[in-house]
């Protein structure tokens, strides 16, 4: 019976991605303009039968092959005569609009994220918060610059571009950037580029890779809020707070609580204070001192580090991105290209991750394995199916009323 479930819910889970859903998206963006019959509806179902059955990284050679599948044209519903040529299907990663991807990712992601609202720490209070925040930074991606045909140079002979990802709730991608311009190899023009200020209330999580400090005024004046190291020294301190009777996490021992002006920013602004929060506390493993600060005043002290350290769930993610998912093969050079990748790739990972909170399944390995025979299972069906109206139909033929 939990593995008929899992058939169902794997059938639901093509609803996310149904033409219903993709065919606005194509006709926006004009996705199929120069497509003679390798149709955006098609090449994304190759992408994710590539992805979902190939347990290797992919390249456009494996991903050919597929095409040549009977399994696959039989779930996407194509002609027996159908293949896609290594050649065709570079052309069509450098040339589809990777803005349809970008959209179709974030609607995703929003989906996701509405399921993924369950209980992340034995504090209910602490998971409140961690539901509100986005947690932000970003990855390089470094190769040959005989390889890259984008990017910017950090070593002679390489280039580099800069996947900037936002994650919210139960590790979540809800937005993702591919940034090759120079200009962004600095976290202060690539982070914030991630901040939604159409949205209120959102807390922002990030490391002291934002050094502009008008930054932190930016996100309040948008009625947001923000957690993150302090890298300045130049601060005036206006009140001092008193410390609670609980001041230890497992890690952290709490030193100070102290409300702030930072002289940068006060010049800045005329001589406007806008104060801050800093929030000091002395690691117990090696007595190393860290400063963290806010704009949140209603936050015990525990509560502000307790958020900073959920901070290390986008590394991990980072590092799954690249091990598990296999992101640095990229599929394409070109940048239209390799942005239509990280989309696709973030897609199958939602998808995925769906099927894995859904069933209740524990590791994500597993999860994509049972994705992958839940959908040959209905596949099964669905030619027996038709094989049973067939052969119904011929009997009614033969032995009429």
């Amino acid at each position: 019976m939990q593995y008929i479930n899992q058939i169902i819910k794997a059938s639901r889970l093509l609803n996310f991605v149904s033409p219903e859903i993709l065919q606005p998206l194509i006709d926006q963006f004009n996705a199929d303009f120069s497509a003679k019959k390798l149709h955006a509806i098609i090449f994304f179902k190759l992408f994710l039968f590539s992805w979902a059955f190939d347990k290797k990284s992919l390249s456009l050679r494996t991903i050919a092959e597929n095409s040549k599948s009977l399994t696959f044209k039989e779930l996407a519903q194509l002609d027996g005569n159908f293949s896609a040529e290594k050649s065709s299907l570079g052309e069509r990663l450098e040339h589809i609009p990777y803005q349809l991807f970008q959209i179709l990712f974030e609607q995703i992601a929003q989906k996701a994220f509405t399921l993924s609202k369950n209980q992340l720490s034995s504090n209910k209070k602490l998971t409140e918060l961690i539901n509100q925040s986005r947690i932000l930074d970003s990855t390089v991606i470094t190769l040959s610059s005989k390889l890259l045909k984008v990017g910017y140079q950090i070593n002679k002979g390489q280039l580099s571009l800069k996947a900037s990802i936002a994650i919210q709730g139960k590790q979540i991608p809800i937005k993702a950037l591919v940034l090759t311009d120079k200009k962004y190899s600095s976290e202060d023009k690539a982070l914030p580029k991630l901040f939604d200020f159409s949205k209120k209330n959102i807390i922002y999580i990030f490391d002291r890779g934002i050094q502009r400090l008008q930054t932190y005024v930016d996100i309040v004046d948008s009625e947001n809020h923000f957690v993150s190291r302090l890298k300045a020294k130049n601060y005036n301190v206006v009140k001092i707070n008193s410390l609670p009777k609980n001041k230890e996490t497992d890690k952290l021992t709490i030193i100070k609580d102290e409300f702030i002006v930072l002289d940068k920013i006060e010049k800045e602004n005329n001589n406007k204070k806008q104060t801050f929060r800093l929030v000091t506390a002395i690691s117990k493993k090696d007595n190393k001192q860290f400063q963290f600060i806010t704009d949140l005043t209603d936050l015990s002290v525990i509560e502000i580090t307790e958020l900073y350290r959920y901070r290390w769930s986008i590394e991990v993610f980072f590092k799954f991105l690249k091990q598990e998912l296999n992101l640095e093969n990229l599929l394409s050079y070109n940048e239209n290209g390799i942005k239509v990748h990280v989309y696709l790739t973030l897609i199958a990972f939602l998808l995925t991750w769906i099927f894995k909170e859904q069933n209740n399944i524990r590791s994500f390995k597993r999860a994509r394995e049972k994705l992958r025979f839940a959908l040959l299972d209905m596949l099964m069906k669905h030619q027996f199916q038709q094989g049973f109206l067939a052969g119904t139909k011929s009997k009614e033929l033969l032995n009429p009323l």
